[in-house]
């Protein structure tokens, strides 16, 4: 008898410690398999993620690049080029047409500094100490950049699942079990939209025609051109490029002697266009119609001006 007890106690120890170790590894098997797949989920979103934030970045960087290329920085004081810059011509020997254009970051005044820098050294550079403005020209030119739209998904999700297992042992052989549990899941996902971006920008421009003295003249307005250009360097704060080239001499013009059927006139420049052309003739800006002391300017062609007086008529060129 009592054999037989201690060898059903036995085995009642032996099934309820197989009990134990099945509910174990069955417990570890669910959660391994919840766990394995949470993180599926959060790598395949992981994934999706790093893609959205791939083509976000290499959009920004793509129109980052391209503003960059189109406008960049400020439109320093430079020949001009891809960026802009100045321009000039020359006109007559005292006479010179200067243009700056500016980039979509350049202000207004910049362009129009840079445009009296440029004239104050064209006029040092070729002899003369001051400088007037016979017109001048601004105006401005308006360009946009719109930047591609994109959105971007974030997602992230967990599940989890918990149990109990139990087994009942029979006196009369065998056992019966059951299992009683709860699994719960969660996900969360965000979706952000950039809408296209556009850019609107002003790239101004200057446009300045000047007239260069050696000495100062008592009637109209001058800059000091070495002043204005030491003012200008320094408030920009560029670096002075010393010119060791001489500066160009002024050819005197070969005037034939004033008659009285052909007084002197000198015409110093010619600005042609079909509907109003214009002339240079000493220190006047003409057009067509015009009277110099009881001279009539008849016809500006696009290399002489044609004159009249008392029913005369003649001809003369640029520097005639």
């Amino acid at each position: 008898m009592i054999f037989w007890l201690k060898r059903q106690r036995l085995s009642l120890f032996l099934l309820d410690w197989q009990k134990q170790k099945w509910y174990s590894s069955k417990s570890k098997e669910t959660n391994n398999s919840y766990s394995r797949r949470t993180l599926r989920v959060l790598l395949r979103r992981f994934g999706a993620f790093r893609r959205a934030k791939m083509k976000q970045t290499i959009f920004l960087l793509v129109g980052s690049a391209l503003l960059c290329f189109v406008t960049g920085c400020a439109t320093p004081y430079q020949s001009e080029g891809l960026m802009g810059g100045f321009s000039d011509t020359q006109l007559a020997p005292d006479v010179f047409r200067v243009v700056f254009r500016g980039n979509g970051y350049t202000p207004a005044e910049r362009a129009q500094d840079f445009a009296l820098l440029r004239a104050s050294k064209l006029t040092l550079q070729h002899g003369f100490t001051c400088f007037a403005i016979v017109d001048e020209r601004n105006s401005a030119t308006i360009n946009s950049f719109t930047t591609p739209g994109y959105a971007s998904t974030t997602a992230y999700g967990t599940g989890f699942s918990s149990g109990n297992i139990y087994l009942n042992p029979s006196y009369r052989g065998g056992y019966s079990g059951s299992y009683s549990g709860t699994s719960s899941a969660f996900v969360n996902a965000n979706t952000t939209y950039t809408p296209p971006q556009t850019y609107i920008f002003y790239k101004p421009e200057t446009g300045l025609l000047i007239r260069a003295f050696q000495t100062k003249p008592d009637a109209i307005y001058t800059f000091d051109a070495a002043f204005l250009k030491k003012s200008l360097v320094n408030r920009y704060g560029l670096q002075e490029v010393v010119d060791v080239s001489s500066p160009r001499e002024l050819s005197t013009p070969q005037i034939s002697a004033p008659t009285q059927e052909r007084p002197l006139l000198v015409v110093k420049g010619i600005i042609y266009n079909e509907r109003n052309p214009s002339a240079l003739v000493g220190t006047d800006i003409v057009h067509e119609g015009d009277k110099i002391s009881g001279i009539t300017v008849v016809k500006i062609n696009r290399d002489n001006v044609e004159f009249e007086i008392n029913g005369k008529k003649w001809t003369q060129s640029i520097q005639e």
